[in-house]
């Protein structure tokens, strides 16, 4: 079993990962790194209701801690790194984990991934996450609840130009927008519209684990979505060199419900996912979900 993996469940499509610092992010010197200071809780949700914390105290350039989520627990002993960031390992009763990690103020962008028998990380298992100091991540699902509920205003017109950069949608957009069965409510039926207008892509750039990350998500007009995944590593630090790339991807269902997105892996049981739904420099939209930015794309 992939012990990173078993730890938390999120993304728009349910999988593991969720952002860590992505490419835009700026990246803090290391005096800025330490005066933010690693010490402390830091929280993620699940989309099923649990919570991973990870719990840091540092001790000049030591870092330890634990990091506790769905039912596991691990140790975390680790070393700031001269670029600001922290890299160690996490023990648990079920295995070894690589953990590196870099705070971006109020948030934590963190790496895991598998230990090899050498004792090196395997990036193929590498994953991304984004946690939020405890306390402050309040705030920021308010924000994504309150983009959901003006999601009505933007969509109409976002779907529009879609159809005009060319992304075959239009006609699916009609569709679903007299479609009960996946959005009741003229609001969730614009947000509806807007989905189906086009295949649409999120990329992340981890500068922690030096890995590329792309996902591709298709909405279907027949209440099926799919979504497809890759994954380029390449890896130079104190454990090793790595280079590896993966690609994956899962089925389900979908519906959008009092602005939030419903999915199902069996079409019975529906988990929500606030959007929120905005708007880039030359007014293509950009729908937020679970952290991750999404582009319509081809």
């Amino acid at each position: 079993m992939l012990w990173a993996r078993a730890i938390l469940v999120a993304g728009v499509m349910g999988a593991m990962a969720a952002p860590a610092l992505d490419a835009q992010a700026r990246r803090q010197p290391p005096a800025a790194a330490a005066a933010s200071g690693v010490s402390g809780t830091w929280e993620m949700a699940t989309p099923a209701g649990g919570t991973v914390t990870l719990v840091l105290t540092q001790q000049g350039q030591r870092v330890t801690g634990t990091l506790s989520g769905n039912g596991l627990q691990f140790e975390v002993e680790a070393q700031l790194g001269d670029d600001g960031g922290f890299y160690g390992t996490a023990r648990g009763r079920d295995g070894t984990l690589f953990i590196g990690g870099e705070v971006d103020g109020a948030q934590l962008g963190l790496a895991l991934a598998e230990m090899t028998a050498a004792g090196v990380p395997d990036m193929r298992t590498a994953q991304e996450l984004r946690m939020s100091r405890a306390g402050a991540a309040g705030a920021a699902g308010a924000a994504g609840a309150a983009g959901a509920a003006g999601a009505a205003a933007a969509a109409p017109s976002a779907g529009a130009g879609a159809a005009g950069s060319g992304n075959a949608g239009g006609g699916n957009a009609g569709a679903v927008g007299g479609s009960t069965s996946l959005a009741a409510t003229p609001q969730d039926q614009q947000i509806a519209q807007l989905l189906v207008s086009s295949p649409w892509c999120w990329m992340q750039y981890s500068q922690i684990s030096g890995a590329t990350t792309t996902e591709r998500v298709v909405f279907g007009r027949d209440g099926r979505v799919s979504q497809g995944t890759g994954r380029e590593a390449a890896s130079n630090n104190q454990y090793g060199s790595y280079y590896g790339r993966s690609s994956g991807g899962q089925q389900g269902y979908w519906r959008v419900e009092n602005g939030n997105l419903m999915l199902s892996e069996d079409g019975r049981q529906y988990g929500g996912t606030p959007l929120q739904i905005t708007r880039n420099s030359n007014g293509y939209p950009i729908i937020t979900a679970n952290g991750r930015e999404y582009n319509q794309c081809n």
